[in-house]
C-alpha cells in the first residue's frame, strides 16, 4: 500500500542527547485500570524475556479498584534487581488513555517512548533492541510498531498494521491471517499504528505534541498521533520482525466509566473531519474490505493453564501440572536423558535419579533462564532447589509470581 505525503526528516532525540543512548534508554508506559491479572502477565514478560535495552516502566494507574495498586508495588523489587525501575503515576480516578499516557510522557526519562497496553505480553528475546535498533537506522521513521498475535494457538495476526480506506473506515491489516502469511512478514510503510505497542522518539512529542486530549478519553487518539506524525515529514512502519502478544481491547475496554460506543463514534468524526484531505487520497483499501473479522476470543484466566511457548521456545506463562511437563521436557533435552519426560515422577530425586553432576546441574540452570525466563542469583543458589522436579516448579512459580 503506497502511503503519500512523507519527507524524510529526522524526529530526533531531545536535544542535548546528541542521539546517544541515556540510561535509561526507552521508558515503556504502560495504562493500568483494574484487570490486574494482564498487568501482572505483562509486567512479568518484561522480567522474563530479554529486552535486549536497558528500559524504565511507567506504570499509570487509573483508579483501579482491584489489586493493581498492590500489585505495582509488590513488583519494584524485581525491576530494581533487573536493573530496571518503575515509576507509578497514581490517579484517584480513571481518566482515560490519553490524559494517563500524557502524564507518564512528562516524567519520562527516556530518550525513546513504548506505549504498551496492559494486554501486551513481550514476544522474543531482544524484541525492545530490535524495534529501537529499526527506529534507530532509518531518520525517516516517526513510529513504528510490531506484528501483534492472538496469545492463544495458533496465534493468528491480530494486528499487522492500519489501513484507512478513501471514505475513513478502519481496516487492521492481516487479521486473522496465519502467524507467517507471507503477505504480512515484510517491513511497510502504513498509514497508521493502533497504539497497544509503539515506539517513537521523545522528539517526535516535542515537535508535534502530546496526544490530543479534545480524543478523551480515548479511542482514534493513536491513528491521529500517526497521521500528525506523517503530516511533519515522518514514516510510520510496521516491522514483521517484531512478534509480541495482545489480547485486545482489554487495557480500557469494558471499563464501567467509560462510554465507549458514544466515544468511538464522537471520535470517529472528529478524525475523519481533520484528515480527510489526506485519506481522500491516499491508496487505501475499499470498504468492502474493512469489514471488522470477528476471532473468537480468550481471556487470561482460560489461557494461563496451558502451554505458553514464545517463537524462541520459552515456557513462561505455563504452570501447574503443565508446568511441570514442561520442566521435565525441559530436563530431558538438556541434559539429553534417555528417558520418556511424562515417565518422570515430580517427586524423583533429580540428581541421584539422573546422575545430575554439577556441570550437568549448569545446564539446567541455563535452561531455566533461556526457557523460562528465570535468573538465579548468586544468594539464592541452593542445591535444595534441585532435589525433584516439584521443587524446581516452586521455584518457576515463585520467581513468576504465580
Amino acid at each position: 500500500m503506497a502511503v503519500g505525503g512523507t519527507t524524510a526528516k529526522p524526529a530526533g532525540r531531545s536535544p542535548g542527547t546528541g542521539g546517544a543512548v541515556t540510561s535509561p534508554a526507552v521508558s515503556i508506559i504502560i495504562l493500568n485500570h483494574d484487570k490486574a491479572a494482564y498487568t501482572r502477565a505483562c509486567l512479568q514478560s518484561l522480567l522474563q524475556v530479554g529486552a535486549g535495552e536497558k528500559f524504565e516502566v511507567i506504570a499509570v494507574d487509573n483508579g483501579s479498584r482491584d489489586e493493581t495498586p498492590e500489585l505495582l508495588e509488590s513488583l519494584k523489587p524485581d525491576f530494581a534487581r533487573a536493573g530496571s525501575e518503575i515509576k507509578i503515576v497514581t490517579n484517584a480516578e480513571n481518566v482515560g488513555a490519553i490524559i494517563g499516557r500524557n502524564q507518564a510522557m512528562e516524567i519520562a526519562g527516556g530518550d525513546d517512548f513504548l506505549f504498551m497496553d496492559n494486554d501486551v505480553v513481550a514476544g522474543d528475546d531482544g524484541w525492545l533492541a530490535a524495534l529501537r535498533s529499526r527506529l534507530d537506522a532509518d531518520a525517516s521513521i516517526g513510529i513504528i510498531g510490531p506484528k501483534l498475535l492472538f496469545p492463544w494457538e495458533p496465534h493468528l495476526i491480530e494486528f499487522a498494521g492500519c489501513a484507512v480506506s478513501p471514505s475513513g473506515r478502519i481496516q487492521y491489516m492481516g487479521r486473522g491471517a496465519t502467524r507467517d502469511d507471507p503477505a504480512f512478514n515484510t517491513e511497510r510503510e502504513v498509514q497508521c499504528l493502533i497504539s497497544a505497542c509503539i515506539l517513537f522518539r521523545r522528539g517526535l512529542v516535542e515537535e508535534i505534541g502530546n496526544l490530543d486530549e479534545a480524543f478523551s478519553p480515548v479511542q482514534y487518539e493513536d491513528l491521529d498521533f500517526c497521521y500528525r506524525t506523517r503530516r511533519a515529514g515522518h514514516r510510520v512502519v510496521y516491522t514483521h520482525k517484531v512478534e509480541m502478544y495482545h489480547f485486545e481491547h482489554t487495557t480500557t475496554g469494558g471499563s464501567p466509566d467509560i462510554n465507549f460506543r458514544y466515544v468511538t463514534i464522537k471520535n470517529g468524526k472528529l478524525f475523519k473531519k481533520r484528515w480527510r484531505h489526506m485519506f481522500e487520497t491516499e491508496s487505501g483499501p475499499p470498504d468492502e474490505e474493512c469489514a471488522w473479522a470477528a476471532i473468537e476470543k480468550k481471556s487470561i484466566k482460560e489461557i494461563d493453564e496451558r502451554e505458553w511457548k514464545t517463537k524462541n521456545g520459552g515456557y513462561t506463562m505455563a504452570n501447574g501440572d503443565e508446568l511441570r511437563q514442561n520442566l521435565k521436557q525441559m530436563i530431558v533435552e538438556r541434559l539429553f536423558l534417555k528417558v520418556d519426560p511424562v515417565a518422570m515422577t515430580d517427586d524423583a530425586p533429580l540428581m541421584a535419579t539422573y546422575g545430575i553432576d554439577s556441570v550437568a546441574l549448569f545446564e539446567l540452570v541455563v535452561g531455566l533462564e533461556e526457557d523460562f525466563g528465570i535468573t538465579l542469583e548468586d544468594e539464592e543458589f541452593s542445591l535444595d532447589l534441585f532435589e525433584n522436579v516439584n521443587s524446581v516448579a516452586a521455584l518457576v512459580e515463585r520467581k513468576q509470581g504465580a
